[in-house]
């Protein structure tokens, strides 16, 4: 039995949709490139080499400015021309479900940056303030930023303990806009 093997080259959608923003968006061009971006383009450049769109000295130079690519922008040019470019550049490729929990927790990871800034902000405000006025009184009173501290401090200790919580929350959020996001898109194909 001889065992057929076939090179796909990818679709247009497929290609677009699995870099963490369609590169081709003009506010997403400037955003940084992650590794999983670059390695979509290199994967393109080399189903391209396997094909022989592309030959060696090409492949070379492509794989070496995938490589220093900084930002989204950086990389359309290299594979514009074996894929196609145009068509759904203003339509953002939908997120899967381990990019959507990703989201949430970077969400909740901001949250607790905020509340440890919201904490240690006026914590370190209201203690420099009591520390000059204890040392001109020359005699160290009541620490009242304790009441600071504690206020502040109960926000950070909550977005700590409640990660599950808080990502969940985000995380159905995400899912309701990308299923409205799916919705309208269905609709305007079908107009």
């Amino acid at each position: 039995m001889e065992e057929s093997r076939s090179v796909s080259t990818p679709q247009p959608r497929d290609v677009w949709a699995r870099f963490s923003h369609d590169p081709r968006d003009p506010q997403a061009a400037a955003l940084r490139a992650a590794d999983r971006d670059r390695d979509v383009v290199v994967e393109v450049l080399g189903e391209a080499y396997g094909d022989g769109r592309l030959d060696s000295d090409e492949f070379d130079v492509r794989s070496t400015a995938v490589a220093s690519a900084k930002i989204l922008g950086d990389l359309p040019p290299l594979i514009e021309d074996l894929v196609p470019i145009h068509g759904v550049a203003s339509m953002p490729a939908l997120a899967t479900a381990e990019e959507l929990r990703a989201k949430a927790v970077r969400a909740w990871k901001r949250e607790l940056r905020q509340a440890v800034g919201g904490m240690a902000g006026p914590s370190v405000l209201t203690t420099g303030i009591w520390g000059a006025t204890a040392i001109a009184a020359g005699d160290p009173y009541f620490f009242w930023p304790a009441f600071v501290i504690l206020g502040t401090g109960a926000n950070m200790v909550r977005v700590m303990f409640s990660k599950d919580d808080i990502v969940e929350r985000k995380l159905k959020r995400l899912e309701t806009e990308q299923r409205k996001e799916l919705e309208r898109r269905r609709r305007d194909e079908g107009n």
